[in-house]
C-alpha cells in the first residue's frame, strides 16, 4: 500500500539490508504550519525484525543502543516513506500509553509533537528522546542489532 501521507500510530515496514523486515510504529509525523522547520522528519519505534511483513502483537518498541545508551524511537528523513520504498501496513492510532514518546529534545529545547513546551535544563537532556536525525545506513545499523 503505497501511501504520500502517515500519521501517528500507523504501521509501516522497513526491507532490511539482510532480506528481514523491521515492522515499526509512526510515532511522530509532523504536521501544520507550526511545524514547518520538521517537515522532513518523522519518528517512529519499531516492534518486531522478523522475515515477513505480519504485523505482530506486541506489547513494546525495541530496545537500540548507541553512544548516549539505550533508546526506543528514531528520527529520520520522510523521503522512503513518501516514496513507498518504506511500505504502509496499517493505518493505525497511536495510544495514550506512548506519550512519553512524543516529547524530545531539539537543542535544548522540549517538544511535545509540533508544539513547543519548554527550555530545557542541561541536566535534563537525558530524560528525553533526542532529536538527532540519522541517515537511512544507520538505520540500518540500528536495525542490525537484532
Amino acid at each position: 500500500m503505497k501511501t504520500s501521507k502517515l500519521n501517528a500510530g500507523d504501521v509501516f515496514s522497513i526491507p532490511m539490508n539482510d532480506g528481514r523486515f523491521a515492522i515499526a510504529q509512526v510515532i511522530w509525523m509532523p504536521s501544520g504550519e507550526s511545524s514547518s522547520k520538521f517537515r522532513n522528519v518523522f519518528s517512529f519505534a519499531v516492534l518486531s525484525i522478523q522475515n515477513n511483513q505480519e504485523i505482530p502483537i506486541v506489547n513494546d518498541y525495541l530496545v537500540f543502543n548507541n553512544y548516549r545508551g539505550d533508546f526506543k524511537v528514531i528520527f529520520t528523513s520522510k523521503e522512503k516513506i513518501l516514496n513507498g520504498e518504506w511500505v504502509l501496513l496499517k493505518r493505525d492510532e497511536l495510544s495514550n500509553v506512548h506519550d512519553n514518546l512524543r516529547f524530545f529534545n531539539n537543542a535544548g529545547d522540549l517538544y511535545f509533537l509540533d508544539e513547543h513546551v519548554r527550555k530545557l535544563t542541561v541536566s535534563e537532556y537525558k530524560d528525553y528522546n533526542i532529536m538527532a536525525v540519522v541517515g537511512y545506513e544507520l538505520v540500518q545499523q540500528y536495525l542490525s542489532q537484532y
